[in-house]
């Protein structure tokens, strides 16, 4: 089967969509929302070679994947499958839901406390997760690790994981078609755990979950519904660091969460 090559037009096309997608659900405007901007992102990319995980998304051009994510966060409690992280662990490794996507990853479950009161949710893993087979690594670890104990807790109070569980092979957001395939892992993993509060870190997490196309600016701050958990949007640890500015607003998250812990 022919596949697009990796540098072809309409490759870097739909890459930097996504990307720009992925800006916008941060809620930045730092470039001009100009209406040749606007019809940019709606321009359709040329379509991909069909696979069953794209059939099932429908016909015409890909949806947002924020739109995607929304149907399928709300077909998720319906899905059956393991009650156990050890369960879910061992049919993750065998996850064949979007090979062609993935490059022959192993999907990056999670790590930390089975039972923690807190869960973490990212985007999507790094390369620095990719290689350190844990999510929030390298020095966005160690901005969360002093995040968390500003809050009296520690890496190994919480457990932290991804709404996709394998790096995206090109620049930007995933495809429609990761985020509908992870979801329904990704809420076993929820509720196998039972947290009394989640965090969705960056925006692609919190929008997936929430079944928003809210800009996460707009989100953080106050806590939201999560299938009965209290979930609270902020931002990602990697984004913090170049973006120091909104640290205040974060560490506001951050003590909503700790009041909620405590109460």
């Amino acid at each position: 089967m022919s596949q697009t090559a990796p540098d072809s037009p309409g490759r870097l096309l739909s890459d930097l969509q996504r990307l720009l997608r992925l800006h916008q659900g941060y809620g930045l405007t730092a470039y001009p929302r100009s209406p040749e901007l606007a019809a940019f992102l709606a321009t359709a990319a040329p379509a991909a070679p069909p696979t069953p995980a794209a059939r099932d998304v429908g016909p015409g051009p890909s949806p947002r994947p924020q739109v995607v994510a929304a149907k399928a966060a709300q077909a998720a409690p319906a899905v059956p499958g393991p009650r156990t992280l050890a369960e879910i662990e061992a049919e993750a490794d065998l996850c064949r839901h979007c090979p062609g996507q993935r490059g022959g990853q192993r999907p990056l479950l999670g790590v930390g406390h089975p039972q923690a009161r807190l869960v973490l949710v990212g985007d999507f893993p790094s390369l620095e997760d990719e290689a350190a087979a844990a999510p929030f690594s390298g020095k966005a670890e160690e901005l969360l690790v002093k995040m968390l104990k500003a809050i009296g807790l520690g890496l190994a109070d919480v457990y932290r994981t991804t709404v996709v569980k394998c790096r995206p092979l090109g620049p930007g957001a995933p495809s429609p078609e990761q985020i509908t395939a992870c979801l329904p892992l990704l809420s076993r993993q929820i509720a196998a755990i039972a947290p009394t509060v989640l965090c969705a870190m960056g925006p692609l997490a919190a929008q997936a979950l929430l079944g928003s196309t809210t800009p996460l600016i707009r989100l953080r701050g106050k806590f939201h519904d999560y299938q009965g958990i209290p979930l609270m949007p902020t931002f990602h640890p990697a984004f913090l660091l170049n973006k120091e500015e909104m640290k205040r607003a974060t560490w506001i998250d951050l003590q909503l969460i700790q009041a909620r812990l405590m109460a």
